[in-house]
């Protein structure tokens, strides 16, 4: 049990990035800004979601259905967790840089399982904090509860992510015995990922038909959770023996997988960890390329070669797609309730273009792009090449991830709705030009807030404070740019000078930004050592 405890301590530690919370002149206190910061931004990011949630139970309410929030919070948490573990777990278990470290140590191999299942677990139990606290509160507001409603509340928030971590770390299994077999193996867990992404954002933004049939939208919501979401919902409202079938479900198939993982995981790994290599090796002439091509070959190479790198930075331009059509199915029916003619809306495509600028800027490949490279920082950086090579390196492949979905959605929207050439270029220039401020300002983040004490990508990719101040940036931006073409059209009612408007601002910050880039950024990166 100490080993346990122990391991799974500096884990956490290490992952969290705990001691950075220190002062620097005195590692053993913690800093009180950085602790108070971190608070701050915790009751932000939860205020956020209980006042989201909270305007689904007033519809709820207003409907005469305020007890749908309750089953709505359940498989929303539940859907949310799979989709993070799903995407985690494989580089968790399987390809994770400390498996050498691990195994050298006098620890069983059960129990550095456990470690790292446990380690999921209590990511999901945030996760799952943040839609199902505020749900099951606000149902309290709406419907008259007792004892047992919060008995049964709470524990189904400490069983509810048994079941998608354990369906994570199976598939995770499945995954390190096939992939290994082909020769693209990230490729396959790329694809496999992002076909599970893609599924979970368009059962999410079902969330449109709350509207028209709040019962409808659950019962479709059900009939895919079946066995968890709707035993968990009838139990919290007194049914025992549903509740029990909840907890059977989740903690059964938790327990084996367990138990299927730690004997396997030594096999698993080393299956993982083998390559493949091409036969009929034939010397050829040694090519010579420019730095600039090298440079974006090794970006790519590095990019493609982290099914986690991959999954989390691609979820914006994914999204910003999906909105889109989505948009185009459900727009009409929505404006048509609101007795809008459809076709006559004259800010259609402000709102196709606001639709997709807030997917951008979720994610950039930059924001993470120097922590990436981890302990091998040193020989980039010792390589005979400029900081702005390095940097125009960096920054061609979050456009070359991004620009093709920009051009994809402007095609979808020129065949789903009918708009004036001046919202067609909009829809292509606007979130172009967003785009690259993202890329400037996610690579200067970085190089402020570098992260190189990491054992797997998920770390440097999602774990560290350049991602979370690069996400709230954008944020911020995004926000000023609605508000401030909002203002102009009511102020002008010209939908074209609140284009200009947004553009002209995008403009000048981005010029702002790749000013600070080649200035202070080129300081920051000559003085990074790890």
């Amino acid at each position: 049990m100490s080993n346990f405890l122990t391991t799974l301590k500096y884990s956490i530690i290490n992952s969290f990035a705990i001691n950075k919370l220190r002062k620097k002149d005195d590692t053993t206190k913690f800093s009180f800004p950085k602790i108070l910061l971190l608070i701050v931004l915790a009751i932000f990011v939860y205020a956020s979601s209980y006042a989201y949630i909270y305007l689904f139970g007033f519809t709820f309410n207003e409907a005469n259905q305020p007890e749908v929030i309750l089953s709505l919070g359940i498989i929303a948490s539940i859907f949310m967790s799979l989709l993070i573990t799903i995407t985690n777990a494989t580089g968790f278990l399987f390809k994770s840089k400390d498996f050498d470290l691990l195994m050298s140590l006098p620890i069983k191999q059960n129990t550095i399982v456990l470690t790292k299942i446990t380690y999921l677990l209590i990511i999901n139990y945030i996760i799952f904090s943040l839609i199902y606290i505020p749900a099951i509160i606000i149902y309290a507001i709406f419907i008259p509860t007792n004892a047992i409603y919060w008995v049964f509340s709470i524990l189904t928030f400490f069983i509810g992510p048994f079941l998608p971590v354990a369906v994570s770390v199976l598939l995770a299994y499945i995954l390190s015995i096939i992939i290994p077999k082909f020769k693209y193996k990230n490729l396959i867990t790329i694809l496999f990922s992002l076909f599970l992404i893609t599924f979970i954002m368009v059962i999410s933004f079902m969330s449109s038909m709350v509207e028209e049939d709040p019962t409808s939208f659950i019962k479709s919501l059900n009939s895919i959770l079946r066995f968890t979401g709707e035993w968990a919902y009838n139990g919290i409202r007194g049914d025992y023996l549903e509740f029990l079938y909840f907890v059977l479900v989740s903690v059964i198939p938790f327990v084996l997988f367990t138990r299927i993982i730690g004997k396997f995981y030594l096999k698993a790994n080393t299956k993982f960890a083998s390559a493949t290599s091409k036969s009929n090796y034939k010397m050829e002439e040694l090519e010579v390329k420019s730095q600039g091509f090298t440079l974006i070959k090794k970006e790519l190479r590095r990019y493609f070669n982290s099914p986690m790198y991959v999954l989390n930075t691609i979820v914006g331009p994914l999204l910003s797609t999906i909105m889109v059509v989505l948009l185009g199915i459900a727009l009409e029916s929505t404006l048509a309730d609101a007795g809008i003619d459809f076709s006559s809306f004259p800010y259609l495509g402000a709102i196709v273009v606001s639709a997709i600028v807030f997917s951008l800027g979720i994610t950039s490949t930059t924001a993470s792009s120097i922590s990436i490279e981890g302990k091998q920082f040193w020989i980039l950086k010792s390589a005979p090449i400029s900081p702005k090579k390095i940097f125009h390196g960096k920054i061609f492949i979050n456009l070359v991830i991004t620009v093709p979905f920009i051009i994809i959605n402007t095609v979808i929207a020129i065949f789903l709705f009918d708009l004036l050439i001046i919202d067609y270029l909009m829809i292509f220039f606007i979130p172009l030009l967003f785009t690259i401020f993202m890329s400037y300002l996610g690579l200067l983040v970085n190089l402020k807030f570098p992260r190189f004490d990491y054992e797997n990508d998920v770390k440097a990719v999602k774990q560290s404070l350049s991602v979370l101040v690069t996400m709230g940036i954008g944020f911020v931006i995004v926000t000023v740019i609605f508000v401030l073409a909002i203002l102009i059209v009511q102020n002008t009612k010209k939908l074209l000078l609140a284009y200009l408007g947004a553009f002209l601002f995008i403009l000048i910050i981005t010029s702002i930004v790749v000013t600070l880039l080649y200035k202070v950024g080129v300081k920051l990166y000559k003085k990074l050592v790890i």
